[in-house]
């Protein structure tokens, strides 16, 4: 079965609220922000665990002798682990210091995250398995509220479609452990 969302009339965030409790995730996204966490806080508090694979590099190290000197440069991609630009007003409102503490307890709990070294290209994805449900969201680029959409953003076209077919979902889970579990690839 295969379901489309566009973000503006049909939204993925709608849909995951539904499937959230007791799910496993793992996520192939560009973006983290805690305001995605805002978005689905009641439903990914009850979730079992999450796994992220930033898609783009989250920090740069500069400088020439790594070991002796760590600097980092933050991305202007990465920017939006505070927010994206469509994520302002709740900035406006005060609430960023308190969603940002309760996001880190949640994230201590329930999350592990991991940065690709290198120029490895990685799908956008995230991976839904609980019992009543197991399925991918191909498009899916944002952990934030834009990208559930509950927030304006700037796509025209943009789609993310979610395939229940258990074959699809296992080739995807095991090709996301591949990469999960091989040690090379990782920045430490």
């Amino acid at each position: 079965m295969i379901e489309s969302f566009d973000n503006k009339i049909a939204k993925v965030g709608d849909d995951l609220k539904k499937h959230l409790p007791n799910a496993s995730l793992s996520v192939c996204a560009s973006v983290f922000s805690i305001y995605g966490f805002e978005a689905l806080k009641k439903e990914l508090k009850k979730i079992k665990d999450l796994r992220f694979i930033f898609t783009n590099s989250a920090f740069i190290e500069e400088g020439q002798n790594r070991k002796a000197r760590r600097i980092f440069v933050i991305n202007n991609v990465k920017k939006s682990i505070s927010g994206t630009e469509f994520e302002i007003n709740l900035k406006n409102k005060l609430t960023h210091s308190f969603v940002a503490k309760e996001c880190k307890k949640w994230i201590e709990k329930k999350v592990t995250f991991k940065a690709l070294k290198g120029n490895y290209a990685v799908d956008t994805m995230m991976l839904l398995d609980n019992e009543d449900e197991k399925a991918v969201y191909l498009g899916i680029d944002e952990f934030s509220s834009a990208g559930f959409g509950y927030k304006k953003d700037n796509s025209l076209l943009k789609q993310i479609t979610k395939i229940k077919e258990p074959g699809f979902f296992n080739e995807r889970l095991n090709k996301f452990n591949q990469v999960w579990d091989n040690t090379m690839l990782w920045k430490k």
